[in-house]
């Protein structure tokens, strides 16, 4: 726990990767949007490099108002286009309650 906090997560799902990479044509892309203090941010590189599942990984930091701008505008449309999603398949998402 480096006291960071996740704050969205954009599941791209599968596509075509640019060039291939560790003999993978296509892999499952990602965005994690964490707020974290820049000295955990190599902590998390680490982990990611130890991570099998993961084959490529970039890391960009936003410094500037108008980067951490940028930065809140895409977490809130992620976070908005979840919201929408769950509401209109609320009826098909089940949660496994214990009886």
């Amino acid at each position: 726990d480096n006291g960071g906090e996740i704050v969205a997560v954009n599941n791209m799902g599968i596509k075509k990767l640019a060039y291939e990479v560790q003999k993978q044509k296509r892999g499952y892309y990602t965005n994690i949007f964490y707020k974290i203090a820049p000295n955990a941010i190599k902590e998390i590189e680490r982990l990611e490099r130890l991570n099998e599942d993961v084959i490529k990984f970039i890391t960009v930091k936003y410094d500037n108002k108008r980067e951490v701008a940028a930065f809140d505008q895409m977490v809130n449309k992620i976070i908005k286009k979840r919201f929408e999603f769950e509401t209109k398949h609320r009826h098909k998402l089940k949660f496994n309650a214990a009886p």
